[in-house]
């Protein structure tokens, strides 16, 4: 007997995609939203609280070495030497006369010609308007120890900035570098430097002194002298006594006296040239 058949009215169900087709436009704006936050986070933090801080006011080293005094020499009789304090008027003089155990230490005008393998140099300075340090003199030491900072230090206990002289009284000179000589050229001299070699072009006109021994014999008028002594101390009982001429020709002294670099380069900024106080 034959079986009815079964009618064949439906199809079979079709095949549904293990991924819905919703999805894949769903994440691509998923991930543009993510990436528009991500966007608008980074602007807020560099522009808010977590933004690199900005540098710091121009901060000066605080001054190095013993206290010390400054006088003007205006007439030397003998042993006793006349001066005027930078801190006072005019008319307020002071006679003094330098004890006979003192050491006295005389920055005279120099040449490159002065300048010799060994020897040291520092380069003396004063802040200016563009951050940086205008360049007032150069000393040369023949008889230093070393000093913090890689500067050097006189037998006297001077650094050679203290009887500088620069364009204002309110300036405040510091030994901005300093090295020992290692190589001389034309109108070169080549440092050693705290991280590498240092290379000071020198022209004519630079502002150089060397450092010698000196008696009081050797002060003449015009000359400045530091002594270490605190304020009201009375000089004539210093124990050291740094001399310093004037400048020989402050209108030499302009932007092409001097370049402080790292290479044979003239990179050094601004140049001050020295001259007598205001």
């Amino acid at each position: 007997m034959t079986e009815p058949a079964v009618p064949n009215n439906f199809d079979a169900p079709p095949k549904r995609d293990s991924i819905p087709r919703w999805i894949i436009p769903v994440a691509l704006a998923a991930l543009v939203v993510a990436a528009a936050i991500a966007i608008v986070l980074v602007a807020g933090r560099q522009g808010g609280v977590d933004a690199p801080p900005l540098p710091g006011d121009f901060v000066l080293a605080s001054p190095i070495g013993e206290s010390y005094r400054v006088f003007d020499v205006r007439e030397v009789r003998g042993s006793t030497v006349t001066t005027s304090s930078l801190t006072a008027s005019d008319d307020e003089l002071l006679e003094v006369q330098f004890s006979a155990t003192a050491r006295l230490e005389l920055l005279d005008h120099a040449t490159l010609d002065d300048i010799a393998l060994g020897q040291w140099l520092t380069v003396i300075g004063v802040p200016n308007e563009v951050f940086n340090f205008s360049i007032i003199s150069i000393i040369i030491f023949s008889e230093f120890s070393p000093a913090p900072g890689n500067l050097a230090i006189t037998p006297g206990g001077f650094y050679g900035h203290e009887a500088g002289r620069s364009l204002s009284k309110n300036d405040v000179l510091r030994p901005v570098l300093g090295g020992e000589v290692i190589a001389i050229g034309e109108d070169s001299v080549t440092l050693t430097g705290p991280d590498g070699d240092i290379t000071l072009q020198i022209y004519p006109g630079a502002p150089l002194f060397i450092l010698t021994q000196a008696t009081v014999s050797d002060i003449l008028s015009g000359d400045r002298v530091a002594v270490h002594a605190s304020a009201g101390d009375d000089p004539s009982k210093a124990g050291a006594i740094l001399i310093s001429r004037p400048p020989m020709d402050p209108s030499l002294l302009g932007a092409e006296g001097l370049g402080v670099g790292s290479s044979p380069q003239d990179v050094g900024g601004e140049n001050q040239p020295a001259g007598e106080d205001d």
